[in-house]
């Protein structure tokens, strides 16, 4: 008698019972993930799901479309007339966005530095700008302002939303392409879509200012945006002082009030920008403002001793580690 082997077909089988079950929604669906080099930082961006394209060039799109906001804004420095700034892609949407971080932060998120911040380099060696240099470039910081000499050109400075705008219109698009789920993020800036594969809330790690590689806290949330601005990114130390790239619009030097401040929203565009202007402000008066904010979170770090305070939103899903 011919005998058969049936570990062949039962594995098939077994195959194709998995696949027909992650399709009906009874197994994990696909992840799809890569990282590319822009925006001066590592972005990384994972999806799960099936969309109306394949992931692979639903990431490629995604990517494309960071790419695209990351040639207009460099370095986040855009310098031209005000009316053709205003008019170029995307740059009238990111300063909408930005007026609306001025409002809520006093003027002190204010995209109009730009004329300070190029004077200003941070890299080991690195030196503070002139004092007359700094207070003659603050004659041009002030949203609103008209530029004093007709056909003057503007500075704006962008460096502060450019990485959430680029992540929400990244997010559009891979929603626009059929897809729930997804976590993008660029260098610590992170916008998330739709449930966590799997169930439960995503769980967010907050990086210690001072300890590069640990963690000093986690939050646990839904799908959010989630900005930080910490004073870690860009120094350097001079004659014992050290000099970080947050700059107070006031007075055109580093902001000393904030170590980190973290804001977890809706639009990552303004979550990024709040960082900014919540850092200058200081977490005394950031968290009233930001407890007046609907839909609004935010993790404060501040102090020599590194003082964690949060919002009473986050009273049960943040976790300090130190």
């Amino acid at each position: 008698m011919r005998k058969y082997n049936y570990a062949i077909p039962l594995a098939l089988v077994a195959l194709v019972l998995a696949v027909a079950l992650a399709r009906r929604g009874g197994g994990p669906p696909p992840e799809y993930r890569d990282s590319r080099l822009m925006m001066d930082t590592i972005v990384e961006i994972r999806i799960w799901g099936e969309g109306s394209i394949g992931g692979a060039a639903a990431l490629d799109s995604a990517f494309a479309v960071i790419a695209a906001v990351d040639s207009l804004l460099g370095d986040g420095l855009v310098t031209g007339a005000e009316r053709d700034l205003l008019a170029a892609p995307c740059v009238d949407s990111i300063m909408a966005t930005g007026r609306t971080a001025w409002r809520i932060t006093h003027g002190l998120f204010d995209p109009t530095i730009g004329a300070v911040s190029r004077l200003w380099e941070f890299h080991p060696g690195a030196k503070p700008p002139e004092a007359d240099s700094i207070a003659a470039a603050l004659a041009a910081v002030g949203l609103g302002r008209r530029p004093r000499e007709e056909g003057r050109d503007v500075v704006l400075d962008v460096g502060g939303i450019a990485k959430g705008y680029a992540l929400e219109a990244a997010a559009e698009e891979i929603e626009r392409l059929g897809f729930r789920a997804a976590m993008l993020n660029a260098g610590g800036d992170i916008k998330i879509v739709g449930g966590k594969p799997g169930g439960g809330p995503w769980r967010i790690a907050i990086r210690h200012p001072r300890s590069p590689g640990e963690v000093i806290g986690c939050l646990e949330v839904g799908p959010c945006s989630i900005a930080t601005s910490g004073d870690y990114e860009r120094f350097f130390t001079y004659d014992g002082v050290r000099y970080h790239h947050i700059l107070d619009p006031r007075d055109g030097m580093p902001a000393a009030a904030s170590v980190s401040v973290t804001v977890i929203g809706r639009d990552a565009g303004l979550c990024d920008a709040l960082a900014t202007g919540f850092f200058v402000m200081g977490a005394d008066e950031a968290l009233a403002v930001a407890e007046s904010l609907p839909g609004i979170e935010a993790v404060f770090i501040f102090g020599d001793s590194l003082r964690v305070v949060t919002t009473g939103g986050l009273a049960e899903t943040f976790e300090e580690l130190k």
